[in-house]
Protein backbone atom coordinates (compact mmCIF):
# COMPACT_ATOMS: atom_id res chain seq x y z
CA UNK A 1 0.00 0.00 0.00
CA UNK A 2 1.05 3.20 -0.91
CA UNK A 3 1.96 5.86 2.10
CA UNK A 4 -0.36 8.67 0.60
CA UNK A 5 -3.12 9.94 3.09
CA UNK A 6 -6.01 7.43 2.81
CA UNK A 7 -9.28 8.70 1.02
CA UNK A 8 -11.83 10.15 0.55
CA UNK A 9 -10.31 13.44 0.22
CA UNK A 10 -12.25 16.72 0.87
CA UNK A 11 -12.33 20.11 -0.82
CA UNK A 12 -13.00 22.92 0.62
CA UNK A 13 -12.21 26.17 -1.40
CA UNK A 14 -8.63 25.83 -2.58
CA UNK A 15 -7.72 23.83 -0.42
CA UNK A 16 -8.04 19.69 -0.51
CA UNK A 17 -8.22 18.19 2.82
CA UNK A 18 -7.97 14.10 4.29
CA UNK A 19 -11.01 12.47 5.40
CA UNK A 20 -12.67 13.50 8.92
CA UNK A 21 -12.05 14.06 11.28
CA UNK A 22 -7.65 14.90 10.76
CA UNK A 23 -8.67 17.26 8.29
CA UNK A 24 -5.18 16.98 7.17
CA UNK A 25 -4.38 19.05 4.53
CA UNK A 26 -3.23 17.42 1.19
CA UNK A 27 -3.04 20.34 -1.08
CA UNK A 28 -3.43 23.81 -1.76
CA UNK A 29 -4.38 23.92 -5.62
CA UNK A 30 -3.70 26.73 -7.71
CA UNK A 31 -5.10 28.76 -10.77
CA UNK A 32 -4.17 31.44 -12.71
CA UNK A 33 -2.78 33.78 -10.71
CA UNK A 34 -5.83 35.82 -10.62
CA UNK A 35 -7.02 35.41 -7.81
CA UNK A 36 -10.60 34.44 -8.67
CA UNK A 37 -10.32 30.71 -6.99
CA UNK A 38 -13.85 31.21 -6.00
CA UNK A 39 -15.07 30.78 -9.89
CA UNK A 40 -17.64 28.64 -10.47
CA UNK A 41 -16.61 26.56 -13.46
CA UNK A 42 -13.92 27.36 -15.89
CA UNK A 43 -11.04 27.97 -13.20
CA UNK A 44 -7.88 26.01 -13.73
CA UNK A 45 -7.85 26.38 -9.82
CA UNK A 46 -11.17 24.38 -9.46
CA UNK A 47 -10.15 21.53 -12.29
CA UNK A 48 -6.57 21.32 -10.61
CA UNK A 49 -8.38 20.98 -7.42
CA UNK A 50 -11.04 18.22 -8.26
CA UNK A 51 -8.16 16.37 -10.26
CA UNK A 52 -6.15 16.40 -6.86
CA UNK A 53 -9.08 15.70 -4.79
CA UNK A 54 -9.95 12.31 -6.71
CA UNK A 55 -6.17 10.77 -6.78
CA UNK A 56 -7.45 8.33 -4.29
CA UNK A 57 -9.86 7.25 -6.34
CA UNK A 58 -8.06 7.14 -9.11
CA UNK A 59 -5.26 5.12 -7.68
CA UNK A 60 -7.78 2.53 -6.09
CA UNK A 61 -9.68 2.05 -9.66
CA UNK A 62 -6.43 2.02 -11.39
CA UNK A 63 -4.51 -0.86 -9.50
CA UNK A 64 -8.61 -2.85 -10.05
CA UNK A 65 -8.45 -2.16 -13.66
CA UNK A 66 -4.82 -3.52 -14.09
CA UNK A 67 -6.01 -6.67 -12.41
CA UNK A 68 -8.99 -7.35 -14.32
CA UNK A 69 -11.57 -5.15 -16.02
CA UNK A 70 -15.17 -6.01 -14.48
CA UNK A 71 -18.11 -4.05 -14.82
CA UNK A 72 -17.66 -3.53 -11.18
CA UNK A 73 -13.72 -2.01 -12.06
CA UNK A 74 -15.45 -0.04 -15.14
CA UNK A 75 -18.06 1.79 -12.67
CA UNK A 76 -15.32 2.72 -9.93
CA UNK A 77 -13.08 4.16 -12.66
CA UNK A 78 -15.93 6.23 -14.34
CA UNK A 79 -16.95 7.31 -10.72
CA UNK A 80 -13.44 8.78 -10.32
CA UNK A 81 -13.37 10.31 -13.73
CA UNK A 82 -16.61 12.09 -12.77
CA UNK A 83 -14.97 13.25 -9.76
CA UNK A 84 -12.04 14.34 -11.26
CA UNK A 85 -14.20 16.16 -13.83
CA UNK A 86 -16.20 17.71 -10.60
CA UNK A 87 -19.33 16.00 -10.71
CA UNK A 88 -20.03 15.16 -7.16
Amino acid sequence: MSKFTAGPWQVHGSHVYGPDPERELVAQAHGNGDGSWTAVGGSRMVSNRNLIAAAPELYEALIDLVGCTTDKTLKAARAALAKADGAQ
